[in-house]
């Protein structure tokens, strides 16, 4: 569900809002538009979040979905590491 992997960037009440919306697709475009303040910067915002979200499935998908992994929610809010070091009992994502 599209609705439900925004739990990184937008409040409970946000989210069951959009869930009840007998509108889904217009209280989700009104999400996105006044995070971003235009269409244009929406759009993208869209295309951003969704792609890391997908990112995230195909990546760190285990037991449950990725996008609900700490990696996969990491992913989703900074993106991509800038560095990734490999340590004896895991690894540390940096970001510059």
């Amino acid at each position: 569900n599209l609705t439900r992997c925004m739990i990184y960037i937008s409040t409970d009440e946000e989210i069951k809002g959009m869930l009840r919306s007998g509108a889904k697709k217009s209280a989700m475009d009104n999400f996105w538009l006044n995070a971003g303040g235009t269409v244009g910067n929406a759009q993208q915002m869209v295309k951003t979040y969704y792609q890391r979200v997908a990112y995230a499935n195909r990546n760190f998908t285990n037991y449950k979905e990725g996008w609900k992994t700490d990696k996969g929610m990491v992913h989703i809010i900074f993106g991509r590491p800038d560095e990734i070091l490999k340590l004896p009992d895991g690894e540390r994502w940096v970001y510059y």
